[in-house]
């Protein structure tokens, strides 16, 4: 199980300054329900109002979509 104070650590020293959602529960946590997390890492593309952009399958996808736009 993932500490809540450990992945806050990781966020700030990362400089990963857009949302983050974790299942600090891990597979039992709310978070899994509501975004309907059946693997890991799930990444999703969300843009500034919040609208889903883009459920996405690898790192290369998201480069590929940001390079277009």
């Amino acid at each position: 199980m993932i500490l809540r104070k450990d992945w806050i650590n990781f966020i700030k020293s990362n400089k990963l300054n857009w949302s983050n959602v974790s299942a600090l529960k891990g597979w039992e946590g709310q978070s899994v329900i509501d975004y309907y997390i059946y693997a890991t890492p799930t990444m999703f593309l969300i843009d500034k109002n919040k609208r889903l952009i883009a459920l996405l399958k690898s790192f290369e996808e998201l480069k590929s979509i940001l390079e277009i736009e």
